[in-house]
């Protein structure tokens, strides 16, 4: 479960594949897959969001040789990592994930010092134009809990131990790994053979 306090893992009831969780560019047919699981409260989340992101997004995911997954993912070691979660989550249910989710890193410390974020997070996405009533209603009816929960579980069953990680090909990669690199991992993933589905061993829990 998640808490103010940090993340536990406690058996839950329903289960569900990754495929049913986190955020999908690029096209579904595109020959490498990649799982991102990412805290928008990590200071290497936000420097491969700002730095390095984009420039995969154009090389490889718009071209369609890349298809990436996003998973909220709340570590429960940095401030306001999990309202941020909230944000970004309830911005999804309204179609502006992709918005939200550049500017919480771009703004990051706007709101990670404070005791308050959610001023900080309103701001945000009303400038992304995301329904401010919606937006609240979602945020006061803790919608994204089980989400962003399931997030977590599946990064632990997948072997999760920091922020950014990834599965390229279903194959980990961990951190912020410069764009020179992302490049030949890509094109080894291409020539790989299919590695057995995520979900399989790792379907969440919520």
């Amino acid at each position: 479960m998640l808490t103010d306090g940090g993340v536990q893992a406690v058996p839950p009831a329903q289960e569900f594949s990754l495929d049913e969780i986190g955020f999908d560019f690029g096209a579904e047919d595109a020959p490498v897959k990649v799982v991102e699981f990412s805290d928008y409260g990590c200071g290497y989340c936000r420097r491969f969001h700002t730095e390095i992101f984009p420039t995969l997004m154009e090389e490889f995911v718009n071209a369609g040789v890349v298809r990436w997954k996003y998973v909220t993912y709340v570590s429960g070691m940095f401030p306001n990592g999990f309202p941020a979660a909230f944000a970004a989550e309830c911005a999804g249910e309204q179609g502006l994930f992709a918005e939200v989710s550049r500017a919480l890193y771009e703004r990051q410390g706007d709101w990670k010092p404070l005791g308050e974020p959610y001023p900080v997070f309103e701001s945000l996405v009303a400038e992304a134009g995301v329904d401010l009533d919606e937006f609240r209603a979602c945020v006061q009816e803790e919608r994204p809990r089980p989400r962003i929960r399931s997030g977590v579980i599946s990064g632990a069953r997948l072997g999760v131990r920091g922020t950014p990680s990834f599965l390229v090909a279903g194959r980990p990669l961990v951190g912020a790994q410069p764009v020179s690199v992302w490049r030949d991992i890509i094109e080894v993933a291409k020539n790989l053979p299919a590695a057995p589905e995520a979900g399989a061993e790792g379907d969440a829990r919520r």
